[in-house]
């Protein structure tokens, strides 16, 4: 039957070492916050409490459009040559394919988004009147639970490759922010902060977290950026009593960043332009707007402006003079410009690009150093083009890859999970052969689809170390094969969803038999968390193509090399032993194994 974890085994999972060393070059730009799909709805008249109103289209859903502070900023950023990514919690949904989709028409990398079925993707319902006026029902759904713990777990592995983080203050709690902030710092990278919302809005109607915690945050980046309106409250937050210099927002920059500590302070004011300070409280630079722009939609000119900051800091570093200042100051308020000129929040691909080398020419250097996404390439068999867009889709890939290490790693760090796995590896150990081992009790592993193609890995590894182990496709269990199953067996199953009926159903018999039934799963919540003796989690990043089994058969796979080596750990099994189970081929052969 099952025996409980060893303290030794228990201490081996609780330091389980984090894997997801970055990838030589990674270097992206990596931001985190709010991701969004506007729902527009036209209504005949804005409803007011207690009353009944009426859509005024047909179809009741006008339209929809993805954006989000921190998705805008992201794509300006890499239409400016910086390599940008998304660090989000996103749902396996209709709005989540539709950002992703977006990001990587874009050229954003999605790689270390994390997507699963129990997760929502936020959306904003937004309803228009015929006068124009707007109300907004936001939902931040995924996004509003990513913590500090959650973004340890999450996307430690990803952070600690990137070139430069960034984050705002808008949708992800302030204990979120301060992680990345903070990881940042450690790391020895630069970070951007765009304080998007009122200090009140943020510690009030978003709940985002404390006045306290907002103090802190605003004192952790490399960049701050804030609009003039939340000066003055944000000053009080960090000015140790002293007065905000009113009528220069130059003045303002400057104070900000002495006091918050900050490298550079930007203060922005759509109506004039953008005051640029620097950490020692004397040096700025103010860049007015632009003139000539035809402006169609400001919505959005905020996140593209501090895009375009990203950008040329990723470029040329973070500014030390005040020439330096208004040279990104420039280009950030070309960015800001261009989105003005367009609909929506996010580039026109061509119409962009041009406006910005339009304005402001320092813009060419950046914008050169973008390559060609590998979606925009007119691809021929043998083309450059397209050995390009392989290339970068391989990479891509990869990065995936890595980032679900980094996802499994920090998972089998985690407290419970560590438990998890060493229950499991004791109850595996357990079966170990015995003598002859025609008393021994045997390891199933078992699954359906490609999770079966791990499970028979599982099964082969541990018989090569000794145990009576075997694979059992999922779908053979009842028609007779579970006649195999004796007292004080142990049945694995993998199911990436959690819910594969044929395993969630598989749960009575087992037990019936006097064998203890585990399970390998993707997802934090299903069915099979609700049948198994115990689960150990093996979550994953986005599948290829958002559903061809990749990430998570490289998470399934780790979890099974933990189980393995727990079970040598606690058999002590030597390198003769497995030798002698593994006469043949090179390992066989060889001195040494």
């Amino acid at each position: 039957m099952l025996r409980a974890a060893s303290p030794g085994l228990r201490r081996a999972f609780s330091c389980f070492p984090a894997v997801a060393e970055p990838l030589p070059g990674d270097g992206l730009v990596l931001g985190c916050g709010s991701n969004v799909v506007d729902l527009f709805f036209r209504v005949k008249s804005m409803p007011r409490p207690g009353d009944k109103g009426y859509f005024a289209d047909p179809k009741v859903l006008s339209g929809s459009v993805v954006g989000g502070v921190t998705l805008n900023h992201l794509a300006w950023a890499r239409l400016l040559g910086a390599p940008t990514g998304l660090l989000a919690s996103q749902g396996d949904d209709v709005h989540g394919r539709a950002i992703r989709s977006k990001l990587r028409e874009l050229d954003v990398s999605t790689a270390a988004i994390d997507v699963r079925a129990e997760n929502t993707t936020s959306v904003s319902h937004v309803l228009v009147d015929s006068t124009g006026e707007r109300a907004i029902l936001m939902a931040p759904a995924s996004t509003s639970a990513l913590d500090a713990g959650a973004m340890e777990l999450l996307f430690r592995g990803a952070a600690d490759g990137a070139s430069m983080l960034t984050s705002e203050v808008s949708q992800l709690p302030l204990s979120g922010v301060a992680w990345m902030l903070k990881r940042a710092r450690k790391l020895g990278i630069p970070s951007c902060l765009d304080v998007d919302v009122p200090v009140s809005v943020a510690t009030r109607e978003a709940g985002l977290g404390s006045i306290q915690e907002l103090a802190e945050v605003v004192q952790l980046p490399t960049v701050l950026k804030l609009s003039s309106i939340s000066a003055e409250s944000l000053f009080r937050l960090v000015g140790d009593g002293d007065t905000l210099v009113r009528g220069s927002l130059e003045a303002a920059a400057t104070q900000i960043a002495a006091a918050a500590g900050v490298s550079v302070c930007v203060v922005t004011d759509g109506s004039k332009g953008a005051a640029i300070g620097l950490g020692d409280g004397r040096t700025s630079a103010f860049v007015p707007v632009f003139k000539g722009v035809h402006q169609l939609d400001a919505t959005g000119a905020g996140d593209a402006f501090f895009g375009g900051m990203v950008a040329w800091i990723h470029a040329e570093g973070v500014p030390t003079t005040a020439a330096g200042a208004k040279a990104m100051g420039r280009v950030a308020s070309a960015a800001g410009a261009a989105c003005c000129e367009v609909m929506g929040a996010l580039p026109v691909l061509g119409q962009s690009e041009a406006r910005m080398r339009e304005l402001e020419p320092r813009t060419a250097a950046l914008l050169d150093r973008r390559p060609v996404p590998a979606h925009a390439a007119h691809k021929h068999a043998g083309d450059d083009a397209a050995d390009g867009g392989v290339a970068r889709a391989v990479a891509g890939s990869t990065q995936a890859d890595v980032a679900t290490a980094g996802l499994v790693s920090k998972s089998l760090c985690a407290p419970e999970q560590s438990a998890a796995v060493a229950a499991m590896v004791s109850a595996v150990a357990a079966c170990a052969v015995e003598g002859s081992g025609s008393s021994a009790a045997q390891v199933i592993v078992t699954g359906i689809g490609k999770s079966a193609a791990v499970a028979g890995r599982l099964s082969a590894s541990l018989r090569s170390v000794g145990l009576r182990a075997c694979f059992l496709h999922g779908t053979e269990w009842l028609h007779g094969d579970v006649g195999m199953l004796g007292q004080g067996d142990v049945v694995v199953a993998f199911s990436h969803s959690g819910e594969t009926a044929e395993l969630v159903a598989l749960a009575g018999l087992v037990k019936s038999r006097g064998a203890a039934y585990w399970g390998v799963v993707g997802a934090q919540q299903s069915s099979m968390h609700g049948v198994c003796d115990g689960v150990v989690s093996a979550p994953a990043t986005e599948e290829l193509l958002g559903a061809v089994p990749s990430r998570s058969i490289v998470a399934q796979e780790m979890v099974a090399n933990a189980v393995v080596g727990g079970v040598v750990e606690a058999l002590g099994v030597t390198k003769e032993a497995f030798r002698a189970n593994h006469p043949g081929g090179a390992i066989g052969h060889s001195d040494r194994v």
